[in-house]
């Protein structure tokens, strides 16, 4: 309970052009309006279920992540075995029929013959073709499992490698809260924060002040960026996720 109210006592609209010292002065002030304060006990629940969300996407994209790289070695080890057989096929397809003839012989004591090994080495090549290529969607397309990249990045992730994915899915419960607990938007503001060193963004918006420090907890790498991204994602996307799978920007 003393980190619901810790979290709620800072969840207010700071107004850094009355206030340019730091948050702290408007809470001194007594000009800090705090619409969780009260309702701790509905924001720990909130945060819980936020905190189950987090983790559930973490081990999602852990897992999707370790099936991708097992992924990726199949195509290369089909690939490799592809040339062989290929070169394996032509080597047949230069046989005489003398050549054929004594195969068929060889082969004859194991029920096996020259053009079992030719079915054989087609049905393989085949199998080998379709593991080196990606694997195709429910409508038959190719999926891209290699993800674009913005400046060396992948776009899941945002600075300091911190994954955003997680970060939405626990936003978006805090969300949910938010708009139903109080009056105010679950929007994003922020201004430049002279005070800190290095200076920073500070969160001026109640909700991005709380989505902030609540995030800090599970994230001790985030930044303000991170929560500008969020908040701008579930605004255009506010339904939970439910899959992964097609997801091309995790790898």
């Amino acid at each position: 309970m003393d980190l619901a109210h810790r979290l709620a006592d800072g969840a207010f609209r700071f107004r850094p052009h009355r206030f340019s010292n730091s948050p702290e002065e408007q809470k001194t002030m007594g000009k800090a309006h705090r619409p969780l304060l009260g309702k701790e006990q509905s924001l720990l629940n909130a945060l819980r279920e936020a905190e189950e969300r987090y983790r559930e996407w973490s081990g999602e994209i852990r897992a999707l992540k370790a099936m991708r790289r097992s992924d990726d070695q199949l195509r290369r080890d089909c690939d490799t075995l592809l040339g062989h057989l290929q070169q394996a096929r032509l080597c047949l397809s230069h046989f005489g029929n003398a050549s054929r003839d004594g195969v068929d012989a060889i082969a004859s004591g194991v029920g096996f013959d020259f053009s079992k090994l030719q079915s054989v080495l087609r049905r393989a090549t085949y199998i080998a073709k379709v593991g080196s290529e990606d694997p195709l969607s429910q409508d038959g397309q190719r999926l891209r499992m290699k993800p674009s990249k913005r400046r060396g990045r992948k776009l899941n992730i945002g600075r300091n490698y911190v994954e955003l994915i997680p970060l939405e899915e626990f936003a978006k419960v805090l969300k949910s809260f938010w708009v139903r607990e109080t009056d105010q938007s679950f929007s994003f503001e922020a201004q430049l924060a002279t005070w800190r060193r290095p200076i920073d963004r500070e969160p001026t918006s109640a909700a991005a002040r709380l989505l902030y420090d609540a995030g800090r907890i599970l994230e001790p790498r985030l930044e303000v960026g991170h929560i500008e991204h969020v908040m701008r994602n579930i605004k255009h996307n506010p339904a939970f996720r439910t899959e992964l799978l097609v997801d091309v920007f995790v790898d």
